[in-house]
């Protein structure tokens, strides 16, 4: 079976999970799965390969002895790539290469995952909070943007969380396009009607024993000013 190290399982995991967040926006992005692949591949074989099919063998040896799995990891890359090698990407090919390429990732997102444990190696960098001075128009947006059921919003030195539902709430209870666009969003919430967010350091452990959290939680480093990371319980999955 090959092995990789904790880094360059949260390397690929990462690139797995952003291809694949690539090709549910638009099935067209199937080849940043395949592009993946071939990247592990390479590491794998330690030398560049002519053709994604020549690096199914040592892709399919990440997943194990697990024999379902193996079958349908090779049924779904070996129609991944008769699909893209066809002349045309576009329409039903594009969907099929897609459906096959999202497949084929998450079978790996799992190996990659379990051999991973602490929160740095799969938390989301990047974190977008809701600012006080944003208005409710703005933090709506945020919202719908990236589907996001939560915004981390940070007041006087403590961490909140503000839902999808409170955020609704004042959207639908506002009472005219001030306080949508104009007002901040500091003067419009109620602190008390927020969860206070949990923070995690940097290099925390987590396995059978850590409890999967039910709501976002931020990730630290150094100190609790300085927040690296984001988690959600869907990044456990």
């Amino acid at each position: 079976m090959a092995q990789m190290d904790n880094e360059q399982c949260a390397y690929f995991l990462k690139r797995l999970r952003e291809a694949r967040y690539a090709v549910l926006e638009d099935a067209e992005n199937f080849t940043d799965i395949c592009f993946v692949l071939e990247e592990i591949g390479l590491v794998l074989y330690q030398e560049k390969k002519l053709g994604l099919h020549h690096y199914k063998d040592k892709l399919i040896s990440l997943i194990g002895h697990q024999k379902l799995k193996q079958t349908a990891f090779k049924a779904y890359f070996d129609k991944l790539v008769q699909v893209r090698n066809e002349k045309s990407h576009q329409g039903v090919y594009s969907r099929n290469a897609a459906q096959y390429a999202v497949k084929i990732s998450i079978i790996l997102e799992e190996y990659f995952m379990s051999n991973l444990t602490e929160l740095r190696h799969i938390m989301i960098d990047n974190v977008i909070f809701a600012e006080e001075n944003m208005s409710l128009a703005k933090i709506r947006e945020l919202m719908l943007r990236y589907s996001f059921s939560y915004l981390p919003y940070k007041s006087d030195g403590q961490y909140y969380l503000l839902s999808d539902s409170y955020i609704a709430q004042l959207w639908h209870k506002s009472k005219n396009d001030n306080e949508k666009y104009v007002n901040e969003i500091r003067n419009l919430i109620k602190l008390d009607k927020l969860d206070k967010i949990k923070l995690y350091e940097f290099n925390k452990q987590f396995n059978d024993k850590f409890e999967i959290p039910d709501k976002p939680i931020l990730i630290y480093q150094n100190n609790q000013n300085n927040i690296v990371g984001i988690l959600t319980p869907f990044d456990f999955l």
